[in-house]
C-alpha cells in the first residue's frame, strides 16, 4: 500500500489543477494506493502569496472534492506528510511542474527520517498559476472601471 498526495492552494482552481488530478491518476494508478489531496488553509496561502484567499480553504476543498476521487482536507502538505510518516506509511508525493524550484523544500519537508518517501514531479502543460490568472484579472477589471 502507498499513500499518494497531491497539494495546492488552487485558489482560484482552473484547468491546470484538473490536469494535475489527471495526470497524476494516468501516471500512478493502482487499486492499492490511498490518494489524498491537502489544501492550503487560508492563513497559509495569505502569507505566502500576500493576498486574500479569493475562496476560503472549506469552500476550495469543497470544489476540489468534485473532481478529485480521494480524501481531500484542510491541511498543510507538511502537516500531512508529517502525519503519514509518523504512521509508517510510504508516500509518494506529487507536485506539478511549478515545484521544480522549490524541490528542496519538498526535501525539507520529508526529512531523512523517511526512507519510504518519494517525490514526483508531473511535466504539466505550462499555464498561468492561479497568481497570475487573479493579477490578469484584476488588471482587466481596473481598466474597464470594474474595480478602483
Amino acid at each position: 500500500d502507498m499513500t499518494i498526495i497531491l497539494s495546492g492552494s488552487f485558489d482560484p482552481l482552473h484547468p491546470r489543477h484538473v490536469e494535475y488530478f489527471q495526470v497524476a491518476r494516468q501516471c500512478f494508478s493502482g487499486s492499492d494506493h490511498y490518494w489524498m489531496c491537502a489544501v492550503e488553509p487560508d492563513t497559509q496561502l495569505e502569507a505566502r502569496k500576500g493576498r486574500p484567499a479569493f475562496l476560503g480553504a472549506k469552500d476550495r476543498a469543497a470544489v476540489v472534492r468534485g473532481l478529485f476521487s480521494g480524501h481531500v482536507e484542510v491541511a498543510t502538505l507538511r502537516e500531512v506528510i508529517q502525519r503519514r510518516i509518523d504512521l509508517r506509511e510510504d508516500l509518494l508525493i506529487v507536485k506539478g511542474w511549478d515545484w521544480t524550484a522549490r524541490f528542496t523544500e519538498l526535501l525539507e519537508l520529508v526529512g531523512s527520517r523517511a526512507p519510504g518517501v518519494s517525490i514526483a514531479l508531473l511535466n504539466l502543460q505550462r499555464q498561468a498559476s492561479s497568481t497570475e490568472l487573479l493579477r490578469d484579472w484584476h488588471e482587466r477589471a481596473k481598466a474597464n472601471a470594474f474595480i478602483q
